[in-house]
């Protein structure tokens, strides 16, 4: 019968192995890019969020901004346009405050959401 020795080492699981040092975890870019103006051209333009990213990635890049620091991902990109959408529908039902009556009329016909 064979007796086995562990050092400390192997009781901490590393069989004899030597860890890498541990690495800083990167940090997630702040910094946004994508405007109330820039998001109704894109809209204006029918540009996706997929197209969106590559876009603002590939002219950050010529322009010599470190893309690592701007926040340009797709879900990022979505979640600024859902706000501004948001801003600009709030601001238009404060605006369309009347004091008259008004009648809507549909006459059968299907109407399309614009």
């Amino acid at each position: 019968m064979a007796v086995v020795v562990r050092s400390s080492q192997d009781d901490a699981g590393t069989s004899g192995r030597v860890r890498p040092p541990r690495q800083k975890k990167a940090k997630w870019a702040t910094k946004n890019i994508v405007t109330s103006s820039l998001t109704g051209a894109l809209n204006r333009a029918k540009v996706s969020d997929r197209k969106v990213v590559f876009m603002l990635t590939e002219t950050s890049r010529a322009l010599g901004k470190n893309v690592e620091e701007l926040n340009i991902n797709r879900s990022s990109i979505h979640r600024e346009h859902m706000k501004h959408h948001s801003q600009i529908a709030n601001k238009l039902k404060d605006e369309f405050k009347t004091d008259v009556p008004l009648i809507i009329h549909w006459d059968g016909k299907l109407e399309r959401k614009i």
